[in-house]
C-alpha cells in the first residue's frame, strides 16, 4: 500500500503553508483536495497563494512573497511550484465548464500515481471532505451516467413531489439525507 498524507480542514487555517512545510521535509508534492481550486483563474479568495501564517516556511523570509510559477506546457501536466514545491490540481478546467467529482477523482488518481512513480510522498491538502472520500474510499455511483432525459422529467415536479417520489423509490436513501438536503430539489434530483 503506497503511502499518502492528508492535510484536511476548513478554508483558511494555513493548511498549504503546513503542507509546503511538510513537503519540504518529506519530500513530497501537494495535491490540492478543493472544488474551487481547479478552476483557472479563481486565484483570490480560493487560497491558491499560501498565506503569511508561516511565511519562513514558504519564503524563508517574512518580507519575501512566496515565488509562483505555472507550467502550462501540457494542460495533462499542468501544475504550481511554490518554492520549489509542485502543487497538482490547481487551474484544471475553465468556469465555464461543469466540472465534477468524478472528473476530479480520475485526474488527482494519475497526479498520485505519478508521484508515487518518482518516489515522492503525494500530500493531498485541501477542504473538500466530499472529494477527498471519493478519492480515498470511491463511490459507488461514481461511474453511473448522467439520464438526461430522467432528469428533465424530474425537473418538472415540485419540491413535495420530488420528496415522496424519493421516499417511495428509495426509502432508506430518503432516510440518510440530512433536513438541508431533503429540501434541496437540485440534490433530490440528482
Amino acid at each position: 500500500m503506497k503511502k499518502v498524507l492528508v492535510i484536511l480542514g476548513p478554508t483558511a487555517i494555513g493548511k498549504t503553508d503546513v503542507a509546503l512545510e511538510f513537503a519540504k521535509k518529506y519530500d513530497g508534492e501537494l495535491v490540492s483536495c478543493d472544488s474551487r481550486q481547479v478552476y483557472q483563474g479563481l486565484d483570490i479568495g480560493t487560497g491558491k497563494m499560501p498565506g503569511n501564517s508561516h511565511p519562513e516556511v514558504v519564503s524563508g523570509s517574512s518580507n519575501e512573497m512566496p515565488k509562483r510559477v505555472r507550467h502550462d506546457i501540457k494542460k495533462e501536466n499542468r501544475f504550481w511550484e511554490i518554492n520549489g514545491v509542485k502543487i497538482w490540481m490547481y487551474d484544471v478546467c475553465d468556469p465555464k465548464n461543469q466540472y465534477t467529482v468524478k472528473d476530479y477523482v480520475e485526474k488527482a488518481e494519475k497526479v498520485i500515481k505519478n508521484i508515487h512513480q518518482r518516489g515522492k510522498l503525494p500530500i493531498i491538502v485541501g477542504g473538500t471532505g466530499f472529494y477527498l472520500k471519493a478519492l480515498l474510499e470511491g463511490l459507488p455511483n461514481l461511474d453511473t451516467p448522467v439520464d438526461e432525459k430522467l432528469r428533465e422529467d424530474l425537473q418538472k415536479l415540485s419540491l413535495p413531489e420530488l420528496q415522496e417520489k424519493l421516499k417511495t423509490l428509495s426509502p432508506a436513501k430518503w432516510k440518510l439525507l440530512n433536513v438541508s438536503d431533503k429540501q434541496n430539489p437540485r440534490r433530490l434530483l440528482r
